[in-house]
């Protein structure tokens, strides 16, 4: 069964301290956030085509140095745990929903010149058939994570801190942080926004102390 619904055995959590296992991707989630308004941002300004080949290249490279690891650390550890907590369907829809995204990244793969990721209408001028699908892949990936962070994370919280399963917390920060480590500050912050890379490290909890959104997004990432 699907524990994420009207389940009230588990305690509140109004302080929305993330489980120790989980901070490293929240963490990691507030970087893609930062990613993705970066390219709305850049997406909603007139069409640019240094500009967009800098941030298809980025939008490449950040998926491969950055979003590989942190998809199959979700897929590997965090879904097969959240299947034998009773998360079976939210699961398996995010899941499902990593393969679309990796789908997306890989086509920026098959640009033309100048950077130029192909795959929307061919009735478009290149350049807004680049900025296109870099809008869709940033609107895409950010409406994941917050499906991740508001829903599936929150469920973990809760379960997790039931006497049932508690003892489940140490291993899954121990597996967590074998793959990604603590994720303080990100990886490559060239990669995800415009800003100062001391501007990419986080608070040691930052479900706990959410930072505020990244631009001009006036609500907090996850909340």
């Amino acid at each position: 069964s699907d524990a994420s619904g009207g389940d009230n055995s588990a305690p509140a959590n109004p302080r929305r301290m993330r489980t120790p296992g989980l901070v490293p991707l929240s963490r990691e989630h507030h970087y893609a956030l930062v990613f993705c308004r970066t390219v709305l941002r850049g997406c909603a300004r007139p069409a640019d085509p240094e500009w967009v080949a800098r941030w298809t290249e980025n939008a490449r490279r950040y998926y491969k140095l950055d979003l590989v690891a942190h998809f199959q650390a979700e897929d590997e550890v965090l879904f097969p745990l959240c299947r034998q907590i009773g998360l079976d369907s939210l699961a398996d829809a995010l899941c499902a929903d990593h393969r679309a995204l990796r789908d997306e990244f890989l086509a920026l793969s098959s640009s033309g010149a100048a950077g130029v990721p192909a795959g929307a209408s061919p009735d478009r001028p290149p350049i807004d058939r680049a900025i296109h699908v870099l809008q869709a892949l940033a609107g895409h990936l950010e409406a994941h994570i917050r499906q991740e962070e508001r829903t599936l994370f929150e469920a973990v919280d809760r379960l997790l801190a039931t006497p049932e399963h508690e003892a489940r917390v140490t291993p899954l920060q121990l597996a967590i942080e074998a793959r990604l480590g603590r994720a303080e500050c990100a990886r490559h912050p060239e990669l995800i926004g415009e800003r100062p890379a001391s501007e990419s490290c986080l608070p040691a909890d930052p479900a706990a102390d959410p930072p505020s959104a990244p631009l001009t997004d006036p609500t907090p990432p996850f909340g």
